[in-house]
């Protein structure tokens, strides 16, 4: 089943910028302009690395947010449980640490200096991509992070990201 309860739902929050194509058109956007656009999903595809792989943008009642800043430049705000692909293999938000360098760019790492909890965060929901190929679970935002499609059935039990091979595997 595609309930949330045998998903895992760690999400971005939904001004989260994101790189896709749509109908062969390549549109920067965010995750909730996305998910508000009809029968998007038909013909959806996300960057990672340089390439176009099919998606599908998904919502869920969100949980709590943990904010972390890669080089103070770039930054994402994502629930406690998102799988963040880092140097030392996966890593939930709420495992992270400012001794943690994120997966960033084609071949390099990010060093976080900062991760901020945000008490006073409101909104409803949360949104993620769900990967086609799950085999291949990560995407790149255009700020440069790699991050992890979070949509994995919960019974994963062991994720390890390999940089040199590119997708890592479940």
């Amino acid at each position: 089943s595609k309930t949330v309860d045998s998903l895992s739902s760690c999400c971005f929050d939904g001004g989260q910028d994101v790189n896709v194509k749509v109908d062969g058109e390549i549109i920067l956007t965010t995750f909730k302009e996305l998910y508000e656009v009809d029968d998007v999903n038909k013909a959806l595809e996300i960057s990672h690395k340089g390439w176009w792989r099919k998606g599908s943008v998904v919502r869920v009642p969100r949980g709590n947010k943990r904010m972390f800043s890669v080089n103070g430049k770039s930054s994402i705000i994502v629930t406690e449980d998102h799988i963040n692909p880092t140097r030392k293999g996966d890593k939930t938000t709420l495992e992270l640490t400012t001794e943690d360098e994120l997966c960033f760019g084609i071949s390099g790492y990010c060093k976080i200096d900062s991760i901020v909890e945000l008490t006073d965060y409101n909104e409803e929901f949360v949104y993620c991509f769900e990967m086609a190929n799950q085999d291949e679970p990560y995407f790149t935002l255009p700020n440069g992070i790699i991050t992890h499609n979070c949509r994995l059935r919960n019974s994963v039990s062991e994720n390890e990201f390999s940089y040199s091979l590119g997708a890592g595997g479940v």
